[in-house]
């Protein structure tokens, strides 16, 4: 990984995936843990509201139907 560069993903098994999208869903915030170069971390922590609420719900829509 380049200095700087940032690489968000989630875990590929169906059952992960299953839990992943539920976990979407479900929770009114998102948790990003981070590993720095220096082996420390953190979590970077976002509370949807009620717009990121819509975009998660639009975002999950689309892509059931093929959008």
């Amino acid at each position: 990984m380049a200095t700087n560069h940032y690489l968000i993903g989630l875990f590929g098994e169906a059952s992960e995936r299953a839990r992943n999208v539920a976990l979407l869903k479900s929770m009114s915030w998102i948790e990003i843990p981070m590993v720095y170069t220096d082996g420390q971390f953190g979590v970077l922590a976002f509370e949807k509201g009620p717009a990121g609420e819509k975009a998660f719900a639009d975002a999950f829509d689309a892509w059931a139907s093929g959008g």
